[in-house]
């Protein structure tokens, strides 16, 4: 495995979207690959001696299994797969990232649980929820999109889809919904955030989607191959920490969502120029 920031993938061994969205995020960055796969494992005894129940070893060779499957799926020259025994899913992928300093953990929606929901209020590197389905995945990443609103948390979410659009040769597609805020406002916000995009190799459009914000990106991700969003601080919801407009592109997402962390710090020299999971301290 290389030493560079890998792109960390939890697999379940049903959800194929966040296996094509991991390789084609990794692959447009030029990443190696880390795909984990939780199991869950008891111990008989609790401490540095202990050993897993019956049950833990079936587990094991079935999440072996999961990653063998999962591997020949990828076409990433550099792929890890690490089986994790674990009490929870979400805590052993919060944990293999910050061991490998994740560029980005990628996750499917919570079809079946809440690890999702976990994985983004935990995690300190941007948290990726791709749709179940591979079909629904581009293969590349050509066009990025962005949600922007003049936040802080949305200028870091800009400089993250900036990051990747330049890696990719994509196209950056900046989007602002009006709402109540005049036409002509929000289209000079989106002009002046279109001339601090780094790099003259980056071609940058900009939309001023006109409605509800929430439903408008919706539509708008439909033409999107991965959108980037931030997200405004911690809490027991994913509401609490997405809000109203971010939720539901999580929750039932058309495209892979990129969600930067509420706590972040810039670094020039990583992959998104972002914090990630190793970050000891975050300001």
């Amino acid at each position: 495995m290389s030493a560079r920031s890998p792109v960390v993938v939890g697999h379940d061994g049903h959800a194929l979207g966040p296996l094509r969205a991991g390789e084609a995020l990794a692959r447009a960055l030029g990443l190696p690959l880390v795909l984990g796969c939780a199991y869950h494992y008891e111990p008989v005894v609790v401490g540095p001696g202990a050993t897993g129940d019956d049950r833990s070893a079936p587990r094991a060779l079935r999440a072996e299994a999961t990653l063998d499957a999962a591997r020949r799926l990828v076409h990433v020259a550099d792929v890890d797969c690490r089986v994790l025994p674990a009490d929870g899913a979400a805590e052993s992928l919060r944990q293999l990232a910050a061991e490998v300093d994740a560029a980005a953990v990628v996750v499917g929606p919570d079809l079946r649980g809440e690890v999702t929901r976990e994985v983004l209020g935990h995690a300190h590197c941007p948290v990726v929820v791709a749709p179940a389905e591979a079909l629904v995945v581009a293969p590349q990443v050509r066009v990025v999109g962005v949600a922007y609103d003049g936040s802080v948390a949305s200028r870091f979410a800009l400089s993250a889809a900036a990051c990747v659009a330049a890696a990719a040769g994509a196209t950056l597609r900046i989007l602002a919904a009006t709402g109540r805020r005049p036409t002509s406002r929000c289209a000079d916000d989106l002009g002046r955030a279109a001339a601090q995009v780094p790099g003259a190799t980056v071609p940058v459009e900009t939309r001023v989607l006109h409605g509800r914000a929430a439903a408008e990106l919706r539509r708008a991700c439909e033409d999107l191959d991965l959108l980037a969003c931030g997200s405004r601080g911690h809490g027991r919801l994913l509401g609490a920490l997405l809000g109203s407009v971010s939720t539901p592109l999580v929750d039932d997402p058309v495209c892979p969502v990129l969600v930067v962390p509420p706590i972040v710090r810039r670094r020039g020299h990583q992959p998104l120029g972002l914090s990630t999971a190793g970050t000891e301290q975050l300001v």
